[in-house]
Protein backbone atom coordinates (compact mmCIF):
# COMPACT_ATOMS: atom_id res chain seq x y z
CA UNK A 1 0.00 0.00 0.00
CA UNK A 2 2.92 2.31 0.69
CA UNK A 3 3.95 2.22 -2.97
CA UNK A 4 0.54 3.32 -4.15
CA UNK A 5 0.49 6.16 -1.62
CA UNK A 6 3.76 7.51 -3.01
CA UNK A 7 2.46 7.26 -6.56
CA UNK A 8 -0.79 9.00 -5.76
CA UNK A 9 0.77 12.07 -4.17
CA UNK A 10 3.38 12.57 -6.90
CA UNK A 11 0.89 14.43 -9.12
CA UNK A 12 2.03 16.70 -11.97
CA UNK A 13 3.89 19.33 -9.95
CA UNK A 14 6.29 21.74 -11.62
CA UNK A 15 9.58 20.10 -12.53
CA UNK A 16 12.63 21.25 -10.58
CA UNK A 17 15.96 21.88 -12.37
CA UNK A 18 17.72 18.70 -13.41
CA UNK A 19 20.84 17.63 -11.56
CA UNK A 20 23.85 15.96 -13.17
CA UNK A 21 25.38 13.18 -11.07
CA UNK A 22 29.18 13.00 -10.70
CA UNK A 23 30.97 9.95 -12.12
CA UNK A 24 32.55 7.79 -9.42
CA UNK A 25 36.02 6.38 -10.04
CA UNK A 26 35.27 2.88 -8.68
CA UNK A 27 33.28 0.61 -11.05
CA UNK A 28 30.12 -1.10 -9.82
CA UNK A 29 29.71 -4.87 -9.57
CA UNK A 30 26.03 -5.79 -9.84
CA UNK A 31 24.96 -9.08 -8.28
CA UNK A 32 22.57 -11.12 -10.40
CA UNK A 33 22.10 -11.20 -14.16
CA UNK A 34 22.11 -7.99 -16.14
CA UNK A 35 21.12 -7.89 -19.82
CA UNK A 36 22.71 -4.92 -21.58
CA UNK A 37 21.78 -3.74 -25.08
CA UNK A 38 24.59 -2.06 -27.00
CA UNK A 39 24.33 -0.43 -30.44
CA UNK A 40 26.43 -2.06 -33.15
CA UNK A 41 26.24 0.08 -36.25
CA UNK A 42 22.63 0.09 -37.39
CA UNK A 43 21.94 -3.02 -35.27
CA UNK A 44 22.78 -4.01 -31.72
CA UNK A 45 24.37 -6.57 -29.41
CA UNK A 46 22.99 -8.15 -26.25
CA UNK A 47 25.48 -8.64 -23.41
CA UNK A 48 24.67 -10.99 -20.54
CA UNK A 49 26.56 -9.95 -17.41
CA UNK A 50 26.34 -12.32 -14.43
CA UNK A 51 27.68 -11.11 -11.06
CA UNK A 52 29.76 -8.49 -12.83
CA UNK A 53 31.27 -10.82 -15.46
CA UNK A 54 30.27 -10.84 -19.15
CA UNK A 55 29.22 -14.43 -19.91
CA UNK A 56 27.88 -13.99 -23.45
CA UNK A 57 27.50 -11.51 -26.29
CA UNK A 58 24.80 -12.12 -28.87
CA UNK A 59 24.37 -10.12 -32.06
CA UNK A 60 20.82 -8.94 -32.67
CA UNK A 61 19.16 -11.32 -30.16
CA UNK A 62 16.16 -9.72 -28.38
CA UNK A 63 16.50 -9.16 -24.62
CA UNK A 64 14.59 -11.88 -22.75
CA UNK A 65 11.24 -11.20 -21.15
CA UNK A 66 12.26 -12.87 -17.88
CA UNK A 67 10.73 -12.53 -14.41
CA UNK A 68 12.94 -10.42 -12.14
CA UNK A 69 12.80 -12.74 -9.13
CA UNK A 70 12.31 -16.01 -11.01
CA UNK A 71 14.38 -15.68 -14.19
CA UNK A 72 13.58 -19.21 -15.39
CA UNK A 73 9.99 -18.01 -15.77
CA UNK A 74 10.12 -16.24 -19.12
CA UNK A 75 7.95 -15.56 -22.15
CA UNK A 76 8.80 -15.92 -25.80
CA UNK A 77 8.38 -12.70 -27.74
CA UNK A 78 5.51 -14.01 -29.81
CA UNK A 79 1.90 -12.99 -30.17
CA UNK A 80 -0.65 -14.52 -27.80
CA UNK A 81 -4.38 -15.04 -28.54
CA UNK A 82 -3.99 -14.63 -32.29
CA UNK A 83 -1.48 -14.88 -35.06
CA UNK A 84 -0.22 -13.44 -38.32
CA UNK A 85 -1.36 -13.79 -41.90
CA UNK A 86 -0.32 -12.50 -45.31
CA UNK A 87 -2.42 -9.60 -46.56
CA UNK A 88 -1.69 -7.96 -49.94
CA UNK A 89 1.74 -9.54 -49.92
CA UNK A 90 2.59 -8.24 -46.43
CA UNK A 91 2.67 -9.98 -43.07
CA UNK A 92 -0.20 -8.66 -40.94
CA UNK A 93 -1.01 -9.25 -37.25
CA UNK A 94 -4.54 -10.19 -36.19
CA UNK A 95 -6.34 -7.58 -34.09
CA UNK A 96 -6.78 -10.12 -31.29
CA UNK A 97 -3.06 -10.92 -31.18
CA UNK A 98 -1.17 -9.56 -28.19
CA UNK A 99 2.62 -9.33 -27.93
CA UNK A 100 3.93 -9.36 -24.33
CA UNK A 101 5.90 -6.37 -23.02
CA UNK A 102 6.11 -7.17 -19.29
CA UNK A 103 6.12 -10.16 -16.95
CA UNK A 104 5.56 -9.96 -13.19
CA UNK A 105 8.47 -10.45 -10.72
CA UNK A 106 7.45 -14.01 -9.85
CA UNK A 107 6.51 -14.95 -13.41
CA UNK A 108 2.82 -15.28 -12.48
CA UNK A 109 1.23 -12.63 -14.71
CA UNK A 110 2.08 -10.77 -17.90
CA UNK A 111 0.91 -7.75 -19.91
CA UNK A 112 0.71 -7.23 -23.66
CA UNK A 113 -0.61 -4.82 -26.29
CA UNK A 114 -3.21 -5.96 -28.81
CA UNK A 115 -2.65 -5.76 -32.54
CA UNK A 116 -5.87 -3.76 -32.97
CA UNK A 117 -4.13 -0.41 -33.56
CA UNK A 118 -6.00 1.13 -30.62
CA UNK A 119 -3.41 0.52 -27.90
CA UNK A 120 -5.51 -2.00 -26.00
CA UNK A 121 -3.66 -3.28 -22.92
CA UNK A 122 -4.33 -6.87 -21.84
CA UNK A 123 -3.21 -8.71 -18.69
CA UNK A 124 -3.21 -12.49 -18.26
CA UNK A 125 -1.88 -15.37 -16.13
CA UNK A 126 1.17 -16.99 -17.69
CA UNK A 127 0.00 -20.49 -16.70
CA UNK A 128 -3.36 -20.12 -18.48
CA UNK A 129 -3.32 -17.20 -20.94
CA UNK A 130 -6.43 -17.98 -22.99
CA UNK A 131 -8.90 -18.20 -20.10
CA UNK A 132 -7.47 -15.40 -17.95
CA UNK A 133 -6.97 -12.55 -20.44
CA UNK A 134 -8.54 -9.26 -19.35
CA UNK A 135 -8.44 -5.96 -21.24
CA UNK A 136 -7.51 -3.04 -19.01
CA UNK A 137 -9.51 0.17 -18.79
CA UNK A 138 -6.68 2.16 -20.43
CA UNK A 139 -5.00 2.53 -23.82
CA UNK A 140 -1.29 2.85 -24.52
CA UNK A 141 -0.20 4.96 -27.48
CA UNK A 142 3.46 3.94 -27.72
CA UNK A 143 4.76 0.40 -28.13
CA UNK A 144 7.75 0.17 -25.78
CA UNK A 145 9.00 -1.88 -22.84
CA UNK A 146 9.45 1.37 -20.93
CA UNK A 147 5.72 2.09 -21.12
CA UNK A 148 4.89 -0.53 -18.47
CA UNK A 149 6.34 -2.63 -15.68
CA UNK A 150 5.13 -4.77 -12.79
CA UNK A 151 5.43 -3.48 -9.21
CA UNK A 152 4.40 -6.91 -7.89
CA UNK A 153 2.72 -10.05 -9.18
CA UNK A 154 -0.64 -8.32 -8.72
CA UNK A 155 0.01 -4.69 -9.78
CA UNK A 156 1.10 -3.29 -13.14
CA UNK A 157 2.24 0.30 -13.70
CA UNK A 158 1.61 1.60 -17.21
CA UNK A 159 1.92 4.93 -19.04
CA UNK A 160 -1.65 5.23 -20.27
CA UNK A 161 -2.95 7.78 -22.79
CA UNK A 162 -4.15 10.97 -21.09
CA UNK A 163 -5.06 14.07 -23.11
CA UNK A 164 -4.96 16.19 -19.93
CA UNK A 165 -1.17 15.72 -19.76
CA UNK A 166 0.91 18.47 -21.42
CA UNK A 167 1.94 17.99 -25.04
CA UNK A 168 5.73 17.83 -25.23
CA UNK A 169 7.36 20.48 -27.44
CA UNK A 170 11.06 20.82 -28.09
CA UNK A 171 12.67 24.24 -27.74
CA UNK A 172 13.72 24.13 -31.42
CA UNK A 173 10.14 23.19 -32.45
CA UNK A 174 11.23 19.90 -33.98
CA UNK A 175 8.72 17.08 -33.91
CA UNK A 176 8.70 14.85 -30.86
CA UNK A 177 6.92 11.52 -30.45
CA UNK A 178 6.87 11.62 -26.65
CA UNK A 179 3.44 10.47 -25.45
CA UNK A 180 0.76 12.38 -23.60
CA UNK A 181 0.56 9.78 -20.87
CA UNK A 182 0.00 9.37 -17.14
CA UNK A 183 1.07 6.59 -14.79
CA UNK A 184 -1.85 4.28 -14.05
CA UNK A 185 -1.82 1.24 -11.79
CA UNK A 186 -4.01 -1.70 -12.81
CA UNK A 187 -4.71 -5.01 -11.09
CA UNK A 188 -4.97 -8.34 -12.83
CA UNK A 189 -8.63 -7.87 -13.67
CA UNK A 190 -7.63 -4.77 -15.67
CA UNK A 191 -9.24 -2.46 -13.09
CA UNK A 192 -7.63 0.91 -12.24
CA UNK A 193 -6.37 0.99 -8.65
CA UNK A 194 -4.04 4.02 -8.66
CA UNK A 195 -2.62 6.93 -10.63
CA UNK A 196 0.53 9.04 -10.79
CA UNK A 197 2.23 11.85 -12.71
CA UNK A 198 2.31 12.73 -16.39
CA UNK A 199 5.54 11.20 -17.73
CA UNK A 200 7.07 9.72 -20.89
CA UNK A 201 8.11 6.32 -19.54
CA UNK A 202 9.07 4.33 -16.47
CA UNK A 203 11.31 1.66 -15.00
CA UNK A 204 9.76 -0.66 -12.43
CA UNK A 205 11.27 -2.69 -9.61
CA UNK A 206 9.79 -4.60 -6.69
CA UNK A 207 7.40 -1.99 -5.30
CA UNK A 208 9.41 0.85 -6.89
CA UNK A 209 9.07 3.17 -9.86
CA UNK A 210 11.43 5.54 -11.62
CA UNK A 211 9.89 8.07 -14.01
CA UNK A 212 11.17 9.27 -17.39
CA UNK A 213 10.73 12.81 -18.73
CA UNK A 214 12.70 14.96 -21.19
CA UNK A 215 14.11 18.48 -21.17
CA UNK A 216 13.50 21.07 -23.89
CA UNK A 217 16.02 19.38 -26.21
CA UNK A 218 14.64 15.89 -25.52
CA UNK A 219 17.50 14.80 -23.27
CA UNK A 220 16.23 12.20 -20.78
CA UNK A 221 15.54 13.03 -17.13
CA UNK A 222 14.65 10.65 -14.33
CA UNK A 223 12.87 11.00 -11.01
CA UNK A 224 12.02 8.70 -8.11
CA UNK A 225 9.25 10.94 -6.74
CA UNK A 226 7.79 12.75 -9.79
CA UNK A 227 9.03 16.12 -8.48
CA UNK A 228 12.84 16.22 -8.36
CA UNK A 229 14.57 15.41 -11.65
CA UNK A 230 18.13 14.50 -12.62
CA UNK A 231 19.87 13.91 -15.94
CA UNK A 232 19.82 10.32 -17.15
CA UNK A 233 17.62 7.58 -18.56
CA UNK A 234 16.12 5.19 -15.95
CA UNK A 235 16.90 1.69 -17.25
CA UNK A 236 16.22 -0.87 -14.50
CA UNK A 237 16.41 -1.60 -10.77
CA UNK A 238 18.96 -4.06 -9.42
CA UNK A 239 18.42 -6.66 -6.69
CA UNK A 240 19.08 -4.17 -3.89
CA UNK A 241 16.33 -1.89 -5.18
CA UNK A 242 18.81 0.69 -6.54
CA UNK A 243 18.18 2.34 -9.88
CA UNK A 244 20.57 1.77 -12.77
CA UNK A 245 20.54 4.57 -15.33
CA UNK A 246 22.11 5.56 -18.63
CA UNK A 247 24.00 8.83 -18.27
CA UNK A 248 24.83 11.59 -20.75
CA UNK A 249 27.92 9.65 -21.89
CA UNK A 250 25.67 6.68 -22.80
CA UNK A 251 27.20 4.63 -19.98
CA UNK A 252 25.19 2.47 -17.58
CA UNK A 253 25.87 3.60 -14.00
CA UNK A 254 24.41 2.89 -10.57
CA UNK A 255 22.82 5.41 -8.21
CA UNK A 256 26.26 6.38 -6.86
CA UNK A 257 27.60 7.14 -10.33
CA UNK A 258 29.74 3.98 -10.53
CA UNK A 259 30.28 2.55 -14.00
CA UNK A 260 28.51 -0.72 -14.89
CA UNK A 261 28.96 -0.84 -18.69
CA UNK A 262 30.00 1.47 -21.54
CA UNK A 263 27.98 2.47 -24.62
CA UNK A 264 24.53 1.24 -23.54
CA UNK A 265 21.09 1.86 -25.03
CA UNK A 266 19.02 -0.26 -22.59
CA UNK A 267 19.37 -2.72 -19.70
CA UNK A 268 17.26 -5.20 -17.72
CA UNK A 269 18.05 -7.02 -14.46
CA UNK A 270 17.02 -10.42 -13.05
CA UNK A 271 18.24 -12.53 -10.12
Amino acid sequence: MGVLQVILVAGCSAREPAVTAHRATTPARITGTLYVVRPNGSEWDLLTIRDGVVVSTDHHRPPPLAARNKPRASLQRRAFFGGTHVENGHLSTDATACEPLAISPGGVNAACLRGDGRGTLTVFRVANPAKTQRNAAVTVGEYSRHMMGFLSDARLAVIADDASCPFFRRADRRYSAEPQGRVRIVDMTGRLVGAGPCVHGLAAGDGKLAYLQHDAMEHPLYSLDGRTWSNGFPATFDGSGSLLLIDELRDLVDARGRLVAHHVSDAFWTR
